[in-house]
């Protein structure tokens, strides 16, 4: 969780991290156990998730 909200620059956001929880459970959930898995899953899915926020607020 840390790396992907620090490489994200989310970390002291506390809505983005908590989001970013969120992710990672699910994924967890969906049956991804290995590290390097979750960890490009998380990274792919939480961009995906930011995009339409930036897009909106320009």
């Amino acid at each position: 969780m840390k790396e992907i909200a620090r490489t994200k620059g989310v970390l002291h956001d506390a809505a983005a991290v908590g989001r970013l929880t969120v992710l990672v459970a699910r994924l967890f959930n969906k049956g991804l156990r290995e590290r390097d898995e979750l960890l490009s899953a998380a990274m792919e899915s939480y961009s995906a998730l930011a995009m339409p926020s930036l897009q909106a607020s320009e």
